[in-house]
């Protein structure tokens, strides 16, 4: 008998079969694990899949609610607006008005949740009355930047008076400008009142503006005068009377005395006798 022969020989019919039986049955193992495997993921992802629809329909109570919540609270922050003014035309503040009550005002108004990205829903399961408070909300927001706008404009204007405004519904009569009122800022102030032109407001807080703009003019026209008049010491009599003239109509008490402390040596450049000169009292 061969070598080959004797190892052929050497195995039984019944170890190749008992080596087929425990690889199937390894196999079914193997199966078995994967079914359970398979089983679990199918099990958790519809657990999960059911979670999350619940917590979608959480969001669409939530919405709901707070859309109604807010649609009574904007009524309030709409009457609260409507009190920032006087009269009929919503054109005048009304004189007790704080920035900080409006700035809270705002502050509540722009936490409002309108839309759908709010919530975190789909476009289309929004209520309708999200697109109405949607709009209510803006208009509301402009008026009450237009209101801080205004106040801020009056806060401005009111630097550049020995006196503040406070009944913003008279015509701008009587007002004297601060020793430190500049043309420069009464211009900007002018400027950016323009926005409201067509109310009535603007035309009364444009007159307080331009009563400054004249005013500063009388007192850097005057003080050119009085450089121009002292380096060159060239002019006449009249001149002098009239830059007198010109001091004299100036209507800040501080700046007017400080003028007339400089007349003198003004008639000195212009060679002016003493007995012709004008003696001021002081007030």
């Amino acid at each position: 008998m061969t070598k080959v022969q004797k190892f052929v020989s050497s195995f039984k019919i019944h170890d190749l079969w008992n080596g087929v039986l425990y690889m199937n049955k390894t196999a079914l193992k193997v199966i078995a694990v994967i079914s359970a495997a398979t089983l679990a993921v199918v099990v958790c992802g519809a657990g999960l899949l059911k979670e999350h629809q619940r917590q979608y329909e959480r969001r669409l109570d939530y919405a709901k609610a707070t859309l109604a919540d807010e649609q009574a609270k904007i009524k309030d922050l709409e009457r609260l607006a409507t009190s920032f003014y006087i009269g009929k035309n919503q054109d005048f503040l009304n004189q007790g008005i704080q920035s900080s009550t409006v700035e809270k005002a705002t502050a509540q108004l722009d936490e409002f949740k309108t839309t759908a990205a709010d919530f975190a829903i789909k476009p289309t399961e929004l209520p309708k009355t999200a697109k109405t408070l949607a709009k209510e909300k803006t208009a509301l927001l402009e008026k009450l930047e237009h209101t801080s706008e205004k106040l801020q404009l009056q806060n401005r204007c009111n630097e550049l008076f020995n006196t503040p405004i406070v009944d913003w519904t008279d015509k701008g009569q009587g007002v004297i400008i601060k020793e430190t009122a500049t043309l420069t800022e009464a211009q900007k102030v002018i400027k950016q009142c323009k926005q409201f032109k067509d109310d009535a407001w603007y035309q009364n807080i444009t007159n307080y503006l331009n009563a400054a703009v004249n005013q500063i003019n009388e007192v850097n026209t005057a003080q050119q005068i009085i450089d121009t008049l002292t380096s060159e010491k060239t002019g006449t009599y009249d001149d002098y009377l009239n830059l007198i003239g010109r001091v004299e109509n100036i209507q800040n008490n501080e700046i007017r005395i400080a003028l007339e402390q400089k007349i003198p040596a003004v008639a000195s450049a212009l060679g002016i006798a003493e007995d012709a000169q004008i003696t001021f009292t002081t007030e």
